[in-house]
C-alpha cells in the first residue's frame, strides 16, 4: 500500500509544471527521488530525499518565496540540489526581474546613469542562465555599488531640477503684480515646493530660504491687510444690516 510520501511524490511527478509558478515548485519537482532511480544513484537519491523532506517541512514559509528574496537556508538547499543532483533551475524569473529593474535607466537622458546601468546589464546578461550566479551578483558589493551610484546621480538630478523650479517661482513672483504674487504663494504647487525645500540642507538652500522669506514677507503683510479689511467690511455690513432691521421694526411699531 503506498504511503503518503509516495502519493505526494507520484502526484508531483505526474504534474506538468513547466513553466513553474514558483522556484519552490520547480525545486520540489526536480528533486523528486524517483528521477534518480534510472540509472540508479544511491548518493543522489539520498540527497533528493533529504532536500524534498526539508522543502515539505518548510512549505508554509518557502512555497511563495521570490527568486530575488532567497533566505540563506533556501539558498543552501538550492546550491546543494544544483551541485550534487546536477539539476538545472530556470533562471529566467530572476533574470527578468534584474533586467527590468535596470534597463529603464539606460534610456534616461543622462549619460552617467546610462553607462552605469549598462555596466550592470552586461553582468546580468553574462550570468542570465545561471540562477546561482545571478543571485550572487544581486547580493554582490559590485552590483550594489553601481546601484548606489545611479541613486546618487538621480538624487543629484532631482536636486538640481528642484532648485531650478524654485528659482523659476522666485523670478515669477518678483516680476508679478501683487494679486499675482498672492495667487502664486497661495497655490498648492508653491506649498508643495516649500514643503519639499525643508528636506534639503546646505548653504545654497539657506540662501534660497532667505530669498523666499524676504519675498514672502511683504506679500503676507498685504494678505493680512486685506483680510483685516474684509473683516472690517463684514462687521460694518452686519452693523448696517442690524440698524436697518431696527429702523424697520420701529417703523412697524409706529405705523401699527
Amino acid at each position: 500500500m503506498p504511503t503518503n510520501d509516495n502519493i505526494i511524490w507520484e502526484t508531483m511527478s505526474s504534474l506538468t509544471m513547466t513553466p513553474y509558478n514558483t522556484l519552490y515548485e520547480e525545486l520540489l519537482d526536480k528533486c523528486y527521488p524517483q528521477k534518480f532511480m534510472q540509472p540508479y544513484d544511491k548518493h543522489k537519491v539520498d540527497v533528493a530525499i533529504d532536500i524534498t523532506d526539508q522543502l515539505k517541512h518548510n512549505q508554509s514559509c518557502w512555497h511563495d518565496i521570490k527568486d530575488n528574496e532567497l533566505t540563506d537556508e533556501f539558498r543552501q538547499i538550492l546550491t546543494q540540489a544544483i551541485n550534487e543532483l546536477g539539476i538545472s533551475i530556470n533562471a529566467s524569473r530572476l533574470y527578468d526581474y534584474l533586467k527590468k529593474s535596470i534597463e529603464p535607466f539606460i534610456y534616461r537622458n543622462d549619460a552617467t546613469i546610462a553607462h552605469d546601468a549598462n555596466s550592470i546589464l552586461s553582468m546580468i546578461e553574462e550570468k542570465k542562465n545561471d540562477i546561482l550566479q545571478l543571485d550572487n551578483l544581486y547580493h554582490s558589493t559590485q552590483y550594489k555599488s553601481y546601484l548606489n551610484k545611479i541613486r546618487q546621480r538621480l538624487d543629484y538630478l532631482d536636486y538640481t531640477a528642484f532648485l531650478s523650479e524654485i528659482q523659476n517661482f522666485i523670478n515669477k513672483i518678483n516680476t508679478s503684480y501683487i494679486n499675482q504674487k498672492i495667487n502664486i504663494i497661495e497655490s498648492q504647487k508653491y506649498k508643495e515646493i516649500r514643503k519639499k525645500l525643508q528636506q534639503y540642507k546646505g548653504n545654497q538652500i539657506n540662501d534660497i530660504n532667505l530669498q523666499i522669506i524676504k519675498i514672502e514677507e511683504p506679500i503676507k503683510k498685504e494678505i493680512e491687510r486685506r483680510e483685516k479689511k474684509d473683516i472690517t467690511f463684514s462687521i460694518i455690513a452686519w452693523v448696517l444690516y442690524l440698524v436697518i432691521l431696527a429702523i424697520l421694526a420701529i417703523l412697524y411699531i409706529l405705523l401699527n
